[in-house]
This record gives structure tokens, C-alpha cells and sequence, in this order.
């Protein structure tokens, strides 16, 4: 990495050098950083300046998330720059998108390539580029966001015999508004899916028929106005709670603290167990998350 960065961390010279070795065991030692690493990601670069070990262990930290955009709605906080991704992209393990305006697609693809280690991507604009289905199909996802039902089903009928892509997906939401099943179909190719959300209202006939044909997937979140389905496996949530929260609770999933799929979890769980009955979901939502935020 240059010694110079953009991310306020000063040259390698004025750290203080490993001469000044630690009084704590090494393995106590870093996980006090990483904890406080959590607790303050502002404070990164400051710690990197302590000690080169020090720096080593808070470099995947700091570079972890990624968000490209240009709206006043977007998490405030830390995040590195994009035009400098080539010097950290093997960090990289969440990336944001919410405007394409400073590189265009052409250059997302690229920035994408480069992340390798990606788990977690978020492609929140609506036309795409229908390449970056198979650059994503190449990194080992395990949650997906975007709008994905008018570049995936063209490109999906051509994998044939290729090994199905995304078979680490475990968490898949749809922004397309417009969902039919003959769109998102090609959900029955993501054999490790458990949870998925969609936007709209789709109809009963339709939330059926995706459980159905998805084994594995334990809920459905369905994210906008409430069809009665009958089916204590689907969660809904109103726009209202969405809008307000959509970008901090991306954020919040990033940093692994509790966020919409956790809550919609524990909700099927309680009312699997008849904890809870069905009736309004936001409500029931922002009671269990003020009882994770207790414990």
C-alpha cells in the first residue's frame, strides 16, 4: 500500500515502531484494537499509527466497506476512496453502490473485478449493465441486493451445463418493483438461499409458489403494501420503515450488528414457536430490535 494514502494515515515513518512492543499478549493485544476498531471506525487511522503489527491488523477494517455514491441519503461515516481501490481491493468485503455518475459502469465492473474477496454487494441504481452479472457471478457472494430481475434472466438461460453461479447466496433482496415469477425463476438455481425480500406487493399465488421451489429459503420479506398470505414465513414491513432506515440498516449488516434480516428472523422464529401472532409487522420489528439493542 503507499505509504502516502488518502485515509489520513500518515507516512510509515512517524509510527511508532514495533521496538515498542506491546504488555499485553499479542492475541489480547488485537483483539482490544478490533474491538475498538468496532466501536469507533473514525479511529482507525489513528490507530494504524502505533505500531506496524498494529497497522496490519486494521488495514482489512478500514478497508472493508465501500460505498460509491452521491446522495445526501447514504450512511455517514468512514469510507475509503474509490478512485484509489486498486491499492486495497483485496480488503474489500462490502461495496455500496448508489451512483455510477463519477465512473460510470464500465468502470464499476472494474472496481468489482478488482474486489475479489467480495461477500456483500449492494447495486441500488436502477439500469444496469447486464456484464455485471457474470462479474458478480464470479465473486463468492453470500448477500446480494439490487435490481437484478432485468439483467439475470436473459444471461441465466445460457449457463447450461456451467457450474450455477452464486451457490453461496444465502440473502438475496430484489428492488424491481415488477416481480413475476417467469422474471425470477432462476431463484430455483440458488440452492443455498434462505431469505429474500422483495419489493411490491406479490401475490400470494406468487410468495407460494417461491417457497415452493425454493427448499431451502426459511422467509420472504415483502416490502410494501401488506397481502394477507397466511404463511408465517412472510414478513411484512411498511415502506414508511424502509425509507427511513434503508441505507443505516445496509451499514449495520456490514459492520454485523442487527439489521432487517435478523429482525425478520427473529420474527418467524417467534411466531414458528406462536410467540407472536400475525398483525403488524413494523411494530413487532421495532420491538425485537429494541430487545437486541438491550441484550
Amino acid at each position: 500500500m503507499d505509504k502516502n494514502t488518502d485515509m489520513g494515515v500518515k507516512s510509515e515513518s512517524c509510527q511508532l515502531g514495533d521496538a515498542f512492543p506491546s504488555s499485553f499478549p499479542v492475541e489480547l493485544e488485537r483483539a482490544i484494537f478490533e474491538d475498538a476498531a468496532h466501536l469507533s471506525r473514525h479511529s482507525i487511522p489513528t490507530f494504524m499509527l502505533v505500531a506496524h503489527r498494529v497497522k496490519e491488523w486494521m488495514e482489512p477494517q478500514l478497508y472493508s466497506i465501500v460505498i460509491a455514491h452521491q446522495s445526501s441519503r447514504c450512511p455517514k461515516g468512514y469510507t475509503p476512496p474509490i478512485d484509489r481501490i486498486e491499492s486495497y481491493a483485496h480488503h474489500v468485503r462490502h461495496f455500496l453502490v448508489y451512483s455510477v455518475r463519477n465512473f460510470g459502469f464500465d468502470q464499476l465492473i472494474k472496481h468489482l473485478t478488482l474486489c475479489t474477496n467480495l461477500i456483500d454487494v449492494g447495486l441500488w441504481v436502477p439500469h444496469q449493465d447486464p456484464q455485471i452479472f457474470t462479474t458478480l457471478s464470479s465473486l463468492p457472494l453470500q448477500r446480494l441486493s439490487g435490481y437484478l430481475s432485468r439483467i439475470w434472466p436473459d444471461i441465466s438461460t445460457q449457463i447450461g451445463g456451467v457450474q450455477t453461479p452464486f451457490l453461496g447466496l444465502t440473502h438475496l433482496e430484489l428492488l424491481d418493483s415488477d416481480i413475476t415469477w417467469s422474471s425470477i425463476k432462476w431463484l430455483t438455481n440458488l440452492e443455498n438461499l434462505t431469505h429474500l425480500s422483495l419489493q411490491g406487493s406479490p401475490s400470494s399465488e406468487l410468495v407460494q409458489k417461491i417457497f415452493a421451489s425454493c427448499n431451502n429459503l426459511r422467509l420472504i420479506i415483502q416490502e410494501g403494501q401488506k397481502e394477507l398470505s397466511g404463511d408465517n414465513r412472510v414478513v411484512h414491513v411498511s415502506p414508511q420503515l424502509t425509507h427511513s432506515t434503508y441505507s443505516e440498516d445496509w451499514l449495520c449488516q456490514a459492520r454485523c450488528e442487527h439489521a432487517f434480516w435478523d429482525i425478520a428472523e427473529e420474527m418467524v422464529n417467534r411466531r414458528q414457536r406462536e410467540d407472536i401472532e400475525s398483525g403488524d409487522d413494523t411494530v413487532a420489528m421495532l420491538s425485537i430490535l429494541n430487545e437486541m439493542l438491550r441484550h
